[in-house]
């Protein structure tokens, strides 16, 4: 959990920087797709995952990366941790966790999709 603890601050962040929370809320088809991504990978594993969320979410996508880029970029760089398939998976996993707890301290609004 000390991993995770260390990305809730990104992952707030995030939320906010790619508009994901507006106005203090977040809508709940939002919510479940960022809640659903560590289920997802398990499916199916983290490329096919990343592809549909870089499609059907890409301001999901763009968070995670943001949140993995920034927490691997200074330690121990970008080619290592593309290179690793286990710490990608668990480097996203973490991240999408950190961005599902944020966002659930934020208002989820219902809506009618």
């Amino acid at each position: 959990m000390k991993a995770i603890d260390k990305l809730l601050k990104k992952a707030d962040e995030q939320l906010l920087d790619k508009k994901i929370v507006k106005s203090g809320s977040i809508e709940n088809p939002k919510a479940a797709a960022i809640a659903g991504f560590g289920a997802m990978v398990i499916n199916i594993g983290i490329s096919p995952t990343l592809a549909v969320y870089k499609d059907k979410n890409d301001d999901i996508y763009k968070a995670l990366c943001g949140i993995v880029g920034k927490e691997f970029k200074d330690t121990i760089g970008v080619s290592v941790v593309l290179s690793t398939k286990r710490f990608l998976t668990k480097a996203f996993v973490d991240a999408s966790v950190a961005l599902k707890i944020m966002a659930r301290t934020y208002k989820i609004i219902k809506t009618d999709d």
